[in-house]
């Protein structure tokens, strides 16, 4: 198991990580911890911005979620 530390420890893949929250204008707002396992760190980044892109569907509202369904970030 690998922890991505975005802060810490600058990640290649940290601009792909953080794009869902820089996209409804929360980066500053918000405090997320993960743990992932299994995957290359490709598919770990990619695992965790549908995670965060999804728990975020929970606090924007529906204008702001229809955006991030159109922009690719979470399906209907």
């Amino acid at each position: 198991m690998r922890s991505i530390v975005i802060g810490h420890c600058v990640s290649v893949h940290s601009e792909q990580i953080l794009f869902p929250l820089h996209f409804v204008d929360k980066l500053c707002e918000v405090d997320f911890e993960v743990s992932v396992s299994e995957g290359g760190p490709v598919g770990q980044a990619g695992a965790i911005r549908l995670a965060l892109s999804r728990a975020l569907l929970a606090v924007v509202d529906a204008a702001t979620a229809e955006k991030m369904r159109l922009g690719g970030f979470v399906r209907n």
